[in-house]
C-alpha cells in the first residue's frame, strides 16, 4: 500500500529514504586510488513512535499513519481508544470493560485493554484519548521497548 500524501508529509521529517551516493574517496583512505568512489548509505535509524488519536483505534486514518510509519522503517505502536473520544479534551479517564466499540471492532464485555490478533502492535484502551496514550506510555513501552520511552508521540490524523 502506497503512503497517503498526508502521511508522507507527516512522516517526512521522521525518515530519510534510503539512498546511495557516490563520493570521491580520499587517496589515503583504505588504499583507494584518487577518483575512486565509495558508497554511503543515508538510511536514518529507526525511531520509536507511539501513535494515538481521538477518533478511535479502528479509524482508517490512524491505521494508515501506523502503516506508513512502519513502511518508513520505524518501530511503531498504536494505542488509541476503543471508540471515538472526540471532544473529551485533556480528560484522562478509563472506562472499564468495552461496550459499543467503534465499528464493532471489539466484542462487548472485552477487557479494558487489548490488541489486534493479527498485529499485536495495534492496541486499544477503553478510555479517553489521553488515557489511551497514558496506557501506551506506561504499559506498551514495557511490552515492546523494554520500558524505554518513545522518541515521539503522534496524535491523529483526525477525521474531523
Amino acid at each position: 500500500m502506497a503512503p497517503s500524501l498526508f502521511c508522507k508529509l507527516a512522516l517526512g521529517a521522521l525518515a530519510i529514504p534510503s539512498a546511495t551516493f557516490a563520493i570521491p574517496a580520499p587517496a589515503t583512505f583504505g588504499g583507494r586510488i584518487p577518483g575512486e568512489t565509495a558508497a554511503v548509505n543515508t538510511r536514518a535509524p529507526s525511531i520509536k513512535i507511539l501513535i494515538g488519536n481521538d477518533d478511535g483505534w479502528a479509524e482508517a486514518n490512524v491505521r494508515q499513519l501506523y502503516a506508513d510509519a512502519q513502511q518508513a522503517g520505524n518501530d511503531v505502536v498504536l494505542s488509541a481508544g476503543a471508540k471515538n473520544g472526540s471532544g473529551s479534551s485533556s480528560l484522562n479517564i478509563a472506562f472499564g470493560p468495552v461496550q459499543d466499540a467503534e465499528y464493532d471492532s471489539i466484542p462487548d464485555g472485552a477487557p479494558q485493554a487489548g490488541f489486534n490478533q493479527t498485529d499485536p502492535r495495534l492496541n486499544y484502551f477503553n478510555g479517553t484519548p489521553v488515557a489511551a496514550i497514558d496506557y501506551g506510555l506506561k504499559e506498551l513501552t514495557k511490552k515492546f521497548w523494554g520500558g524505554a520511552k518513545p522518541d515521539i508521540v503522534l496524535s491523529g490524523p483526525n477525521v474531523g
